[in-house]
């Protein structure tokens, strides 16, 4: 059997497929609806890796990480992804997120910076 045959995938289950751009307005609107129905939210970024991409999959998702949870942003080794990271943290809605170097063992990460933990006490 294939895995998407199982039941986690399709409307009854966990996993649903999409294609199409992460910060469009179907997407952000699966988002908002499968985020709405958990108590906790973690976002993985791992689109094309182009920086106008990341930064903008980090401005539509930024929002839904449930505090205390994380955001992570994957493949910060290249330019575009960690150029990205790094514009977010500068802006308000970044300024709620702390880098949680925990994660990164074995001295090379392909995600070095890229654990992004949402405060507990921020609102944006």
């Amino acid at each position: 059997m294939h895995s998407t045959e199982t039941s986690v995938w399709g409307p009854n289950g966990s996993i649903r497929f999409f294609h199409g751009f992460p910060d469009s307005p179907e997407a952000i609107a699966i988002a908002t609806e499968a985020a709405s129905r958990a108590n906790t939210v973690m976002v993985i970024e791992d689109s094309d890796h182009i920086y106008d991409h990341v930064k903008a999959n980090l401005d539509a998702y930024h929002h839904f990480v449930t505090p205390g949870s994380y955001f992570l942003v994957q493949d910060t080794r290249l330019g575009g992804p960690h150029q990205a990271l790094r514009n977010f943290l500068e802006s308000a809605s970044g300024a709620c997120y702390d880098i949680d170097k925990r994660w990164e063992y074995f001295i090379y990460s392909q995600h070095f910076d890229g654990f992004l933990r949402r405060r507990n006490n921020c609102t944006t």
